[in-house]
């Protein structure tokens, strides 16, 4: 009987779990209006308290802020945007370090319990280090939102205004 339990408790857990294609390291978010220190201490201030960052970089020069994110943690890219929203500053842009641990086939990948679909994917993306830039609202500013989804079918752009799915493009060195 505890032999049968415990296979039972086993194929649950086994049959539960999603395939994970990888790990977000980090994310470089281009933040408008960093001019000065405290502008760059209030939204490091806003971000920090959430539970998946692990640590933050800010760059006046360049006004952007990088995050490094917990190991094992599942950052919420929509959180860290809306922060930077509740700053008092507005976003350029997101581009995530996705960790790949599977090469990936196609253009949809699973990564931490969210389905991404990739708009530019061309070939096999190997193991390692991939740079994701996200599409969507609150990613980009409304010019470069039409601009990014413009081509794209309107079923698409329905799945990724209702939460489904986060649109990215491969950004390539």
């Amino acid at each position: 009987m505890k032999r049968n339990i415990i296979f039972l408790v086993f194929t649950i857990l086994f049959l539960s779990t999603k395939p994970v294609w990888g790990q977000f390291s980090s994310a470089t978010i281009g933040i408008n209006g960093l001019t000065c220190s405290m502008c760059s201490y209030s939204v490091e201030s806003a971000i920090r308290p959430l539970l998946f960052v692990k640590s933050i970089e800010m760059d006046l020069n360049k006004n952007v802020a990088t995050i490094f994110f917990k190991e094992g943690s599942k950052p919420d890219f929509n959180k860290l945007v809306k922060k930077v929203f509740e700053a008092g500053f507005s976003v350029r842009f997101v581009v995530a370090n996705l960790n790949v641990e599977k090469a990936i086939q196609n253009e949809s990948l699973l990564v931490q319990d969210k389905t991404y679909k990739i708009i530019n994917f061309s070939q096999e993306i190997p193991v390692g280090e991939v740079k994701l830039k996200l599409l969507g609202k609150g990613f980009l500013p409304k010019s470069g939102l039409k601009e990014a989804i413009v081509s794209l079918p309107s079923s698409l752009t329905k799945e990724a205004k209702s939460g489904k799915i986060i649109l990215a493009k491969i950004v390539y060195p």
